[in-house]
């Protein structure tokens, strides 16, 4: 099992965590999702899946990315 945290800076509310968290579980391979909204972190634990997927549809559902430096 990996874990990832991914940085996407608008996260604003409860409601953006939701919809992140909804999407992403869908997806095969998920096992858990935490959205921690006030430090804009989405953690994933999945198996047997490309972490760009995950970016992808984070992207996909308004929620890109934050390419930290």
């Amino acid at each position: 099992m990996k874990t990832e945290e991914i940085k996407v800076a608008n996260i604003e509310c409860n409601a953006c965590a939701r919809t992140i968290k909804n999407s992403l579980l869908k997806i095969k391979g998920i096992e858990s999702v935490e959205v921690n909204v006030e430090n804009k972190l989405v953690k994933v634990q999945y198996d047997n899946l490309d972490r760009e997927l995950i970016v992808d549809e984070l992207d996909s559902i308004g929620y890109p990315e934050v390419q930290v430096k």
